[in-house]
């Protein structure tokens, strides 16, 4: 399979000067081959952590395994064979694993042109570079974002880095915390546009008490879950018309895997007990299941319209500002090995893009994607009864700003 590669897709000038500065500090500390060693061990051992820790199933392959293993191994070579050797092997070493755990490389898509595509929360990090991908594809860019001034920022940076013409970046208001501002951002993008082919829906957010939205839901299943849903439902008439087949692309996250159908349908809105990843990883788990939902309504109807959710990879973004001061304090501390070990935005974007544009439908209808590959989610996600169920739930709450015939699904 052929692929798309680009400068954007490793780390910055700066990142390299940092590591090369703590190279630096080692080697002034232990013998050059130890330094070396270590340094590039304790990077691999960092990609495999993340790997490891956000379960992505095709984030630990065999030849990243043999990788990480023979960094372990080196660790026990210094001084039985020539400093060159080495240094040479541990650095290599690294650079192999970093392409094979770190990178995401996405397939070559088609050009997007005439194409209108909606992506939530476009102000900044993994939405902002998405919505630049799209731009550099061909297609034309709704930034549906809270914050007018921050979203054009954005737009304006987005049509400068991919060379597109700013007619092609459009700002649509949209806080996913009010019912009333997601049926006003679906009349804009049908007024403004008169079409939309994809919906991306990306905005989310983390936090670490317990927060309640104007329609009184929990914040995460409101904005990852209940927000996203009606914004998708509203948009359907749209989606279905789409010459190229229309696309609801969910960008969820590997720790859905931790959650169960059982905590999310018995507390959904985290009134017995609020941990901030219990709740985030309750509303992903719901946001995959409700996809795949989806996608079996709509081919039970006929409909071209695909639905996909997946997990763009642990990219540190602007999530992090609402977690303890310790754990960002910790990234802040470890960025220099932070920055090799989790993938850039361009990587971290990759999946989503791959899965709002590649015309492989069959591949991706009801698909759950991990580094632009069809992944395994959790088995409650892909529970006909538990979509059912997490299904009327939303249709339940969201009831007052649904049409009439769009209650169920069935109808446009």
């Amino acid at each position: 399979m052929a692929h798309e590669q680009t400068h954007r897709g490793g780390p910055t000038l700066a990142s390299y000067a940092q590591l090369a500065a703590l190279t630096a500090l080692l080697v002034v500390l232990l013998p050059v081959e130890r330094a070396a060693t270590l340094l590039a061990g304790a990077e691999v051992a960092l990609f495999g952590a993340f790997a490891i820790g956000s379960r992505e199933e095709h984030g630990l392959s065999v030849e990243a395994c043999l990788c990480y293993v023979a960094a372990v191994a080196l660790q026990l070579l210094p001084g039985r064979a020539p400093t060159w050797v080495l240094v040479s092997a541990s650095f290599a070493l690294c650079a192999r694993t970093y392409a094979s755990l770190v990178r995401v490389w996405r397939p070559l898509l088609p050009q997007l042109g005439g194409q209108v595509v909606v992506v939530t929360g476009s102000s900044a990090g993994l939405g902002a570079e998405t919505a630049t991908q799209l731009l550099e594809l061909g297609a034309t860019v709704v930034f549906a974002c809270r914050s007018e001034s921050r979203a054009r920022a954005a737009m304006d940076a987005a049509c400068e880095q991919s060379g597109a013409p700013s007619d092609r970046a459009i700002f649509v208001p949209l806080d996913l915390a009010s019912c009333d501002s997601i049926s006003e951002c679906a009349s804009h993008v049908r007024s403004a546009c008169g079409r939309c082919d994809a919906l991306v829906c990306n905005a989310g957010l983390l936090h670490p008490q317990r927060t309640l939205t104007a329609d009184g839901w929990e914040a995460n299943l409101a904005c990852h879950v209940l927000g996203h849903q009606l914004l998708a439902r509203l948009l359907l008439p749209l989606l279905r018309q789409s010459p190229a087949g229309g696309r609801i692309v969910s960008v969820a996250s590997t720790l859905h895997k931790v959650a169960s159908a059982a905590d999310l349908l018995a507390d959904p809105m985290s009134e017995r007990g609020y941990t901030m990843f219990g709740a985030y990883g309750r509303s992903k788990l719901a946001q995959v299941a409700l996809s795949a939902e989806q996608q079996r309504r709509e081919s039970a109807r006929g409909s071209g319209v695909v639905c996909v959710s997946l997990h763009p990879g642990n990219v540190i973004t602007e999530v992090t500002r609402e977690m303890p001061y310790a754990v960002r304090l910790a990234y802040q501390a470890a960025g220099p090995l932070i920055r090799f070990g989790a993938p850039s935005l361009y990587d971290g974007a990759a999946t989503t893009v791959y899965a709002a544009a590649s015309d492989d439908a069959a591949t991706l209808r009801g698909a759950y994607l991990e580094r632009c590959l069809v992944a395994q989610p959790h088995a409650d996600a892909e529970d006909e009864a538990v979509g059912r169920q997490v299904w009327e739930l939303s249709d339940q709450l969201l009831a007052p700003w649904l049409p009439r015939d769009a209650l169920g699904g069935e109808k446009s």
